[in-house]
């Protein structure tokens, strides 16, 4: 989870994680989490990401990346489908 307003902001399995950008990435699950210029990504196994950032405000900007790999209209959200829907 990366919550805004903790330190630190990172937490995997309920444990507070100390990732840094001179660390090098954390291994979770089936994918890996770096820290880039104040910015998470988490990366998947099929290579699909989320970027996460938190700004000083609190506010969180996310962004996610899919595979191209994906079908087409395989994918639901907040704007719809891919198809328009």
């Amino acid at each position: 989870m990366i919550a805004s307003g903790r330190e630190p902001a990172l937490t995997i399995d309920g444990v507070a994680s100390s990732l840094s950008e001179t660390s090098g990435p954390v291994v979770a699950g089936d994918g890996e989490i770096f820290l880039n210029d104040g910015m998470y990504t988490i990366v998947l196994a099929s290579g699909e990401q989320l970027k996460v950032s938190v700004a000083d405000n609190g506010a969180m900007n996310v962004c996610a990346l899919l595979s191209d790999e994906r079908t087409p209209g395989s994918v639901d959200g907040l704007l719809g489908s891919a198809g328009g829907d």
